[in-house]
């Protein structure tokens, strides 16, 4: 009976311990615009549910990412959020900009997907939508939303980002 209890304690332990969400990057398109959602965690310092960035030249990417650096882990996953922007060069910043959006979670669990990007009156709105499972798990996660926007399609001059809660 005791061999039993040990191996269903280590059976469950185990299932406990890989109730982790996947770091890997996740790549889908909203209003023909790219979309990647990241994993970046953080040393949760910071309360950040939405935090939006707007990036326009190869020189503010790397700005950023200097004085992001200590705040969020870059080089996490495969491909990491480091990796990913290594794409971006001034031929890129011709044409396109991207917005950077952070969140913070008490749970890997919890995703945030973009559903809508549009221009209202010189304001770029962008609508995320967050999703809660009902039941979670115990990593706490941090995220990007890596967003490319065409230059000519999205010429703004401030933006704004609502974030909607669904809890499934």
């Amino acid at each position: 009976m005791r061999l039993f209890i040990l191996t269903m304690a280590f059976v469950f332990g185990g299932l406990l311990v890989g109730c982790t969400s996947s770091i890997e990057p996740e790549t889908y398109s909203v209003n023909n615009q790219s979309v990647t959602r990241v994993r970046t965690d953080t040393d949760w310092s910071e309360n950040l549910h939405g935090e939006a960035t707007h990036i326009d030249s190869l020189r503010a990417l790397t700005n950023y990412i200097e004085e992001n650096e200590e705040l969020f882990d870059f080089t996490q996953g495969d491909p990491s959020f480091e990796t990913m922007v290594d794409n971006y060069d001034e031929t890129f910043f011709e044409h396109n900009t991207l917005l950077l959006i952070a969140y913070e979670e008490n749970s890997g669990s919890i995703t945030h997907e973009i559903d809508n990007i549009q221009i209202d009156n010189g304001e770029l709105i962008v609508n995320v939508e967050r999703t809660k499972p009902q039941t979670g798990t115990t990593d706490m996660a941090a995220w990007h939303l890596i967003v490319e926007l065409d230059r000519d399609e999205y010429d703004f001059e401030s933006f704004d980002v609502h974030t909607q809660t669904t809890e499934e």
